[in-house]
């Protein structure tokens, strides 16, 4: 009978190749995960920072990113500089606090926004502190100034992309004295003015300075000195995404987001975002994996697994016929005997029974009487003289009766015995039984 293979199913090549596939045109082509949630001075969706950035490029001289890491403020930032923290994943620790506001003592300048949605944040070398407030305008996460609280129901809420084809918005710069002189404050509000804009906060500030922004919630804005240096600090970051320079129902968001980076970074002076908070905040075994820079070596990776993988679960061409099992060595189990007697370190159990063994094959043991001729008949076999032989069976014996042999005396007496072996010997005294006879010693 004649046995036919099935062929292979066909799906697990497909599925192989199409995992290739895709982890090869993901080096091309990547999908922004979570956009929204990355404020970051890249971003171009509506809950990015790129607008801003644009604008500080076009009105200041000399802007850049920082990515190293503000624990080396010294070093990484530039004296009488302008440091910005919009939004950071995750806010500064006690020490990159104490570099920065050492910093800022020395002439440098900060503006610092936390996440609207979490403004949780406590700076106790200045003794300032932003809190949550609980209330229906932060739940809503909008707080409008006080001519428009009764301007009906809040706008459609602003889609969380922006069309790709469309350049991210620029906010408007105050032109002529409007730039430097601020509005007359109005009643209960801080030095600027939120009358048309959309100030969207879920904190409120508690500390020394000077109020720049007041809400319904608290206040939003301050302003104080530290050293030879500023700090401005906000209780929400939204007025400076791409989303609120966007809004149509509030035009002024743009021009107080611009007077805020006037306020507190001169035109002369070097403005720098931070972009290290962002890149120490994302997650940190998935989001380091896939983040601009590793992303490339980390998907090079995949790819060589999944061609690893799908070339050892296939068969290519004719199969082999099975290989035969492996054949264990005869002496195998003597090896490793000696090896535990060796390790042992006495040699007697061995040295008696090669003793035994070899007056047995000699018939050196027994029948007393006959022993001279087997002496002598031995004796002519190996070339030695039958005292010689006699001696080192003698010395074998001595060395049996007592209760340990060292491994270096039973390895010399067992190749001295050795040498009394013929090359064959089947009987020292008689030759070879006839056939069909039967031999007597």
């Amino acid at each position: 009978m004649t046995l036919t293979r099935s062929p292979a199913p066909w799906w697990p090549v497909a599925l192989g190749l199409l995992a290739i596939t895709v982890s090869l045109a993901l080096q091309i082509w990547f999908p922004r995960l979570d956009s929204s949630e990355i404020n970051d001075t890249w971003n171009v969706d509506f809950g990015g920072r790129n607008a801003i950035y644009q604008f500080a490029q076009r009105r200041w001289s000399q802007v850049s990113r920082n990515i190293l890491p503000l624990t080396h403020g010294s070093t990484s930032l530039p004296p009488e500089g302008t440091l910005c923290l919009l939004g950071p994943a995750r806010p500064p620790t006690t020490s990159e606090w104490n570099e920065i506001l050492d910093w800022v003592s020395h002439g440098g300048r900060l503006l610092f926004a936390p996440q609207w949605k979490n403004p949780t944040t406590d700076i106790p070398a200045l003794g300032l502190s932003i809190s949550s407030v609980d209330s229906t305008a932060a739940a809503t996460g909008t707080a409008l100034s006080k001519p428009q609280a009764n301007a009906g129901p809040p706008p459609n809420p602003v889609p969380d992309v922006l069309p790709r084809n469309s350049p991210p918005p620029v906010p408007a710069a105050p032109a002529g004295p409007e730039a430097d002189t601020p509005e007359p404050p109005a009643s209960n509000e801080g030095l600027l003015s939120l009358s048309g804009v959309s100030w969207q906060s879920n904190g409120k500030i508690s500390g020394p300075g000077t109020v720049l922004l007041r809400s319904a919630e608290g206040v939003q804005g301050v302003e104080l000195r530290h050293g030879h240096g500023s700090i401005i600090v906000l209780a929400s970051d939204h007025i400076f995404s791409n989303r609120s320079l966007d809004s149509r129902e509030a035009p002024r968001s743009g021009v107080l987001a611009a007077r805020l980076l006037q306020r507190v970074a001169p035109s002369d002076s070097t403005l720098v975002f931070d972009e290290s908070l962002n890149a120490t905040g994302q997650p940190q075994v998935v989001g380091v994996l896939l983040n601009y820079w590793l992303r490339p070596v980390s998907l090079q990776a995949v790819t060589v697994l999944l061609i690893f993988g799908w070339a050892g679960s296939q068969r290519f061409g004719n199969p082999l016929p099975p290989r035969k099992p492996p054949r264990h060595s005869l002496v195998e189990h003597t090896d490793a005997l000696g090896n535990l007697y060796w390790h042992s370190g006495n040699g007697r159990v061995p040295l008696q029974a090669y003793l035994e063994r070899l007056l047995a094959e000699l018939r050196l043991g027994r029948e007393a009487e006959r022993l001279p001729r087997r002496l002598d008949h031995l004796a002519a076999a190996t070339g030695l003289k039958p005292q010689e032989i006699e001696s080192r069976i003698r010395l074998a014996r001595e060395a049996v009766a007592r209760r340990a042999v060292r491994s270096q005396d039973a390895a010399r007496l067992i190749r001295l015995l050795s040498e009394l072996r013929p090359v064959k010997v089947d009987r020292v005294d008689a030759p070879p039984p006839q056939i069909g006879s039967v031999a007597t010693s």
